[in-house]
């Protein structure tokens, strides 16, 4: 993940000869957001450039900002400007390929200007570690619990293979999280089951939420997500539907905000502490 220079060219292209990525990090767009931003590229313009790079038969892909080809198209334009970018492959130095690169310029875009949730952005940087070690989810999942465990442990070095050293390249260059936070907290979202995730991104659960009906059975699991797409079921009263289901008094969510209200009374007023509360208590469906 070294520097690389960049030669970008800027110009205007047809719509049609412009192709959604294949590899966005974004799983879905709200329709009522891309209507509006839509309704500000009809009154001013797409005020950005957005960011392509060539493929076969003369046609481009979208790199950054899918979101905005995305409204342009709704708004009926026929054009966009583009930032055009040439990614180098090392073994084709001609070639206008570079998938490890295009994704590390996509995922930061959307970081940058849109925002990812916590879900699409673990899994396109997990995507970005693959790319660059050449290797699957799993491999890549198995090599960091590894590290985690020598971590732990600290009786031995954390990196122990060369991939062991391309993770900590990666992670670093990045600078988004830690390669061990990443294991710890956003790991277990990437191993939730496909209807979870599909909760999650739709916004009808929470995260904590999301983690507690992964460990239901399947047939418990898919009555409580029925009830859930049915909106029977969300904030306070999926909890206590969950606590029913995993014999638990209290949701992980209320013993976290047990503990802030036990431990921190003299520092309830600081801003940080009240954030965390406040979310908290979302979570909960108390606010």
């Amino acid at each position: 993940m070294s520097a690389r220079a960049v030669n970008d060219e800027i110009r205007s292209l047809p719509l049609e000869r412009i192709r959604r990525s294949i590899s966005t990090p974004r799983e879905a767009h709200d329709p009522e957001a891309l209507e509006r931003l839509a309704h500000w590229i009809r009154r001013r313009g797409v005020l950005h450039p957005i960011l392509v790079r060539e493929i076969a038969g003369g046609e481009y892909e979208v790199v950054a900002g899918e979101r905005r080809f995305l409204a342009a198209r709704l708004a009926g334009l026929e054009q966009i400007e583009c930032r055009i970018r040439t990614y180098p492959d090392p073994s084709a130095v001609d070639e206008p390929l570079g998938d490890v690169l295009a994704l590390e310029d996509a995922l930061i875009e959307n970081l940058v200007r849109e925002g990812l949730t916590k879900l699409e952005e673990s899994e396109a940087m997990l995507e970005l570690v693959c790319l660059h070690l050449g290797e699957t989810r799993e491999f890549i999942l198995e090599r960091l619990g590894a590290m985690h465990g020598r971590a732990v442990k600290c009786k031995m070095p954390v990196n122990q293979t060369r991939d062991d050293d391309t993770i900590l390249e990666v992670f670093a260059a990045l600078n988004l999280i830690g390669w061990r936070s990443f294991y710890t907290h956003r790991a277990p979202l990437l191993r939730l089951p496909d209807e979870v995730k599909r909760l999650l991104l739709e916004q009808r659960v929470s995260y904590a939420a999301a983690t507690r009906l992964a460990r239901l059975e399947s047939p418990e699991r898919d009555r409580v997500i029925a009830r859930v797409r049915d909106g029977e079921l969300r904030g306070a009263k999926l909890n206590l539907e969950l606590d029913k289901y995993l014999k638990s008094t209290k949701p992980a969510s209320s013993s976290r905000l047990a503990r802030l209200h036990k431990t921190l009374p003299l520092q309830l007023e600081k801003p940080g502490v009240q954030t965390k509360l406040a979310a908290l208590e979302r979570e909960l469906g108390l606010s």
